[in-house]
């Protein structure tokens, strides 16, 4: 399903009944790395209508010329999330830059928002406290019969390079990387609209819903030290840091992700 949105359309998909969780994948994926790892999880509660998007220049999403950056963004999914629940209340849960928007949609609809769960997130004020680059486990001829670009991605993503993971990476995550918006996402807008105009929560002293912080000790794409800033105005969360996994932590430590994620859904009310 596909939906007009002020700078583009959001391409969606949207699975059973009851309250609503918009799950927001990180960038150079599409919906289905998110949908792959998380409806296991979610098939122990039915009580969750689980709204996955393609985000803006992403999968199946498009992006109109005025398109800029992430101001952007969030004005697309919150227009979407309008159109697909109208004023119903709601929980997000993100991955990477998808957990930097949803801090951003979070900040602007804050009365509605019953839940966040930030796994490897993005944070507005970075102090570039990351970890050293480390490879925790490699074995060897991975990807040696497919393209540069699918291998380096690889290498740059996974803290733990083997076989299993990167059987994962090339299910989950490459089926995304072909349809992202190179173009786009390869363009200046990092540079000058990545992050949001204001700094997320910086109005508000506490907020008062479940929350999951999920980091990998070994992230040295998002690091996970400056993320406790965020955590700290929570009243109700968990920081919660995984030894052995990087940036994508929900491959190499699956069980231990997907048990992170059960408990914040049965926190939810």
């Amino acid at each position: 399903m596909e939906c007009d949105v002020p700078y583009g359309k959001i391409h969606y998909k949207i699975i059973g009944e009851g309250r609503p969780v918009f799950i927001l994948h990180s960038m150079w994926t599409d919906y289905r790395a998110m949908e792959n790892w998380l409806e296991p999880i979610f098939s122990k509660h039915e009580k969750f209508k689980r709204i996955y998007l393609d985000l803006p220049a992403h999968g199946k999403s498009t992006i109109s010329k005025e398109f800029k950056g992430t101001d952007h963004f969030i004005e697309n999914i919150i227009s979407f999330i309008g159109q697909t629940i109208g004023n119903e209340h709601f929980s997000l849960l993100g991955m990477s830059y998808g957990a930097y928007a949803a801090q951003g949609i979070m900040t602007r609809m804050i009365e509605r928002v019953k839940g966040i769960a930030l796994i490897v997130p993005g944070v507005h004020n970075r102090t570039g406290k990351l970890p050293d680059k480390v490879v925790l486990g490699r074995e060897e001829g991975l990807g040696k019969d497919l393209a540069e670009d699918i291998t380096r991605a690889f290498e740059t993503l996974m803290a733990i390079q083997t076989k299993n993971s990167w059987d994962l990476f090339l299910k989950e995550i490459q089926p995304g990387r072909e349809l992202a918006d190179r173009e786009f996402l390869t363009s200046d807008w990092r540079e000058n609209h990545y992050f949001l105009e204001s700094d997320p929560f910086s109005s508000l002293e506490s907020i008062e819903v479940p929350a999951l912080f999920l980091m990998g000790k070994q992230d040295w794409i998002c690091g996970w030290e400056d993320q406790y800033e965020v955590f700290k105005k929570f009243t109700r969360a968990s920081f919660i840091v995984l030894d052995g996994a990087g940036h994508m932590l929900h491959i190499e430590k699956r069980e231990m992700a997907s048990a992170c994620v059960n408990e914040w859904l049965a926190a939810l009310k």
